[in-house]
């Protein structure tokens, strides 16, 4: 009974994110591609409260380095849309990432 009330709450929680992946990376992307250090200077230059930055760096690792092994799939240190949707679901983050993220730069 417990593990059938933890899925239903998992599952009804999964359903209740307010931001998509594909919303997410068109707002971050847009038409261009975003490195490293654009990621970075983007995520510093948002003032914030609370622990969101390193909360972002604790999954992603140092200088991003999870995001960008996941996400970027043609190899070229830049993440752009095609990239993004090509990478298929290995790409694909948390409902509270793409919150923080959305918080952060759209």
């Amino acid at each position: 009974m417990i593990r059938f009330l933890f899925l239903s709450m998992l599952c009804w929680f999964g359903q209740a994110c307010e931001v998509s992946h594909s919303e997410l990376w068109t707002c971050l992307v847009q038409d261009t591609c975003v490195n490293k250090f654009q990621l970075h200077a983007a995520i510093r230059a948002k003032k914030t409260t609370g622990l969101r930055r390193q909360f972002l760096m604790a999954v992603e690792g140092a200088s991003y380095h999870k995001l960008f092994e996941d996400c970027d799939a043609d190899g070229n240190g830049c993440l752009s849309i095609d990239d993004i949707f090509s990478a298929g679901p290995s790409c694909q983050r948390s409902c509270i990432w793409r919150q923080t993220m959305h918080d952060l730069l759209c």
